[in-house]
């Protein structure tokens, strides 16, 4: 779900299953200087979720991204292609 305040100051993209999202803020000074700010959110209640299984497989995933790549993602958001296309739409507009 990608969703636009009525001013075009806040951009709020949510994950199709409603537990994570990323909230884009743009916030004007007096003297004209524009800042952003990028939120990360995720549900507590989606985070704490787990099965042992699911626990145990996060794991297994981590130590794999570790020991090849240096790095592991915590937390992704899934769109369907429809939303990202109107996701782009709006961060293309959005100064």
């Amino acid at each position: 779900m990608v969703l636009r305040d009525k001013d075009s100051t806040k951009i709020l993209v949510e994950c199709d299953c409603g537990c994570a999202g990323i909230s884009i803020s743009k916030f004007e000074w007096h003297d004209g200087v524009k800042e952003y700010f990028f939120m990360h959110n995720i549900t507590t209640f989606s985070a704490d979720q787990h099965t042992f299984l699911d626990k145990f497989k996060k794991r297994i995933k981590m130590a794999f991204y570790i020991l090849l790549k240096g790095t592991y993602s915590f937390n992704e958001i899934c769109m369907s292609e429809e939303n990202f296309k109107e996701f782009k739409g709006i961060i293309l507009t959005f100064e």
